[in-house]
């Protein structure tokens, strides 16, 4: 399935490195939106945990994940708002 799309394909190889990283780079990147709305997914999922929080790789993301607030689509926007929310969930509770 990913062989037919050589970006999503690199992006899933460098996903085995640093999760979190990888989806920096997605998040960060000129991919597609689609593309981008599942990392930030995934990245909903990992910043559950507070440790993958604690990371520098999850500060990272804030950025790019506050851009696709921005964006219009509705899915996008609740995937990203989902994943800021996880990310700064520590930040809420302190």
């Amino acid at each position: 399935m990913s062989s037919k799309n050589p970006p999503k394909a690199l992006a899933i190889a460098d996903a085995e490195a640093n999760p979190v990283e990888s989806l920096y780079k997605i998040l960060a990147s000129s991919l597609s939106l689609e593309l981008k709305e599942e990392a930030a997914i995934l990245c909903s999922v990992l910043f559950a945990n507070s440790k993958v929080r604690a990371t520098p790789a999850a500060f990272d993301c804030i950025q790019p994940l506050v851009e696709l607030v921005n964006i219009d689509s509705c899915t996008v926007q609740e995937a990203s708002v989902r994943a800021l929310d996880n990310l700064l969930d520590d930040e809420l509770q302190a």
